[in-house]
Order: C-alpha cells, then sequence, then structure tokens
C-alpha cells in the first residue's frame, strides 16, 4: 500500500503543469532551450531543491529568501527577480502562472519571454 501511494506522487510536478503528456515541440527555440523548458517541465533541475535529493546543497533552500528553491520559486515567488517576472507578466497580459508558462498552449511569445527570463536572471545556466 506504501509503494502505491508513493507511485502516486512521482510526475505530480509535470501533471499540475498539464494533465496531457502528448506535447508538441516548437521550432522557435533552439536545441538547448527545449532542454531548459523541459526540465523546469519535468522538475528535474540545478536548482538548489534539485541538488538536495542528490545530497550536493545541504537545504535546498534559496539563497535569497530561505525558501525551498524549485521550479515554481524561482518562475513565480522568488523576490530576487521581481524585476524580471514584470516583464513576464507585461507580455502574458496577466500574474505568472505554471501552468501558462510551462502548458502545451503557449504561444511563441510566452516561450520567447520565459526564455528570455531564464537568460537574464541567469537562471539558465542553473536548469
Amino acid at each position: 500500500m506504501a509503494e502505491e501511494m508513493e507511485f502516486r506522487k512521482k510526475g505530480r510536478h509535470l501533471y499540475k503543469i498539464h494533465k496531457d503528456i502528448s506535447i508538441g515541440y516548437n521550432s522557435i527555440m533552439s536545441r538547448r532551450e527545449e532542454i531548459w523548458i523541459n526540465r523546469l517541465r519535468i522538475g528535474h533541475t540545478s536548482l538548489n531543491a534539485g541538488l538536495k535529493i542528490i545530497g550536493k546543497h545541504p537545504t535546498g533552500n534559496c539563497c535569497y529568501c530561505g525558501e525551498i528553491e524549485g521550479v515554481e520559486h524561482v518562475l513565480i515567488y522568488c523576490s530576487k527577480y521581481i524585476k524580471e517576472r514584470k516583464e513576464l507578466e507585461r507580455v502574458m497580459g496577466s500574474s505568472v502562472k505554471m501552468a501558462d508558462l510551462l502548458g502545451k498552449h503557449q504561444s511563441d511569445k510566452i516561450i520567447k519571454a520565459l526564455i528570455k527570463y531564464l537568460k537574464d536572471t541567469e537562471l539558465a545556466g542553473r536548469i
């Protein structure tokens, strides 16, 4: 029973973003940028929360605000990236939401804005 419950928890990060696994790829991205987006989607990054899992970070917390530093934190919540996030919000026309950023119905302008956000915040090198 415990094994079944653990199995059900796996993949929940991606499932929150989109429930359908068939995602078409967009030709506006380079191969490197596709890798960034896919790693963000599945939650396998070199952010502190991921590094903690493999024993390479003591807490998994953000060095700036002290919260757990995962994908959702750096894209939506971390106060370190307020300025860069405002540009994402401007492009999206609303507040930033995970499903809008990483879901299967991304527009080209959202993809370009997300890639710009990753580069401007220097998060791209940690994805």
